[in-house]
């Protein structure tokens, strides 16, 4: 190869680099988007994500008791196959949080892929003290809003007894939630008392609880609690305190996911079916 050749080949593959790279860097003008960054989340499966928490918000300036502990979080993600074939579209997203921590995100991969949600399981979020619950809710959420195609407007959480009270405290601490699933429990407790009159408004509450729940006293208190500010759902269901079963949990998130404005701010009667628990 001759060296006129050679020097002609290596202008048009640097021309091809800076075509390229100005092409990237108007699609993440854009749309946001970190195209380098979205080859490396993986589709249709779980894995871990290393986030942190160091903002300076005063949430009890806010009304909030409790200060986020700062610190490096972890959380499960899950992208549906739908956000690898339709790059340009945003998601939704649901949080998860269990009483135990350590969410498997994976176990809800069939919901996930059949409502096209993009899946958080929070780890160290547990029952316990309320600073790491939100410091772990912060980090996972403030991270995948950057990482993710989400959309904010979007946005879902669900858990379990107290990971259901920790959820319903993730609806009021950061914007743009618009359905809330409650399993075997209602809200968190803001100073003694049950935190409904924080619901944002116009979000959807779906609370499932088993007919022989110790819990069970606590439904008419979220009827009535959300009365006014969001549009609120009951299905009673057979068994006592447990995990609500899958089927049972796509119907709440089916229904929390709706997006009909004639029906925020009004009220479901209950409903009761007859289902067996896990």
């Amino acid at each position: 190869m001759s060296l006129h050749l050679f020097v002609k080949k290596i202008g048009i593959l640097r021309i091809y680099q800076y075509v390229l790279f100005y092409s990237i860097l108007l699609a993440y003008v854009l749309t946001g988007v970190d195209i380098f960054a979205e080859e490396l989340n993986p589709i249709g499966k779980s894995y871990e994500v290393t986030c942190s928490y160091d903002g300076d918000e005063n949430f009890k300036k806010l009304g909030f008791p409790y200060l986020p502990a700062k610190g490096n979080y972890h959380y499960q993600a899950y992208l549906p196959k739908a956000y690898g074939e339709r790059t340009q579209d945003r998601f939704p997203i649901l949080f998860v949080m269990s009483p135990g921590g350590n969410v498997n995100i994976g176990a809800f991969a069939s919901i996930l892929e059949q409502q096209e949600l993009i899946g958080v399981g929070l780890q160290e979020a547990r029952n316990g003290d309320w600073e790491p619950i939100i410091g772990n809710f912060l980090a996972a959420h403030d991270d995948a809003i950057v990482k993710f195609r989400v959309d904010e407007e979007r946005k879902f959480t669900t858990g379990f007894s107290g990971g259901a009270r920790g959820s319903s405290l993730f609806t009021q601490v950061r914007p743009g939630f618009a359905g809330l699933v409650l399993q075997g429990a209602g809200y968190w407790f803001d100073e003694g008392k049950y935190a409904y009159h924080k619901t944002p408004k116009g979000l959807r509450v779906f609370m499932i609880m088993g007919k022989e729940d110790s819990n069970k006293n606590e439904t008419e208190l979220a009827k009535q609690g959300i009365r006014g500010r969001g549009k609120f759902k009951l299905e009673i269901i057979e068994g006592g305190h447990s995990v609500s079963p899958l089927d049972k949990l796509l119907e709440a998130i089916q229904w929390v996911m709706l997006k009909e404005a004639s029906e925020l701010g009004s009220e479901a009667e209950p409903t009761a079916t007859n289902s067996s628990s896990p």
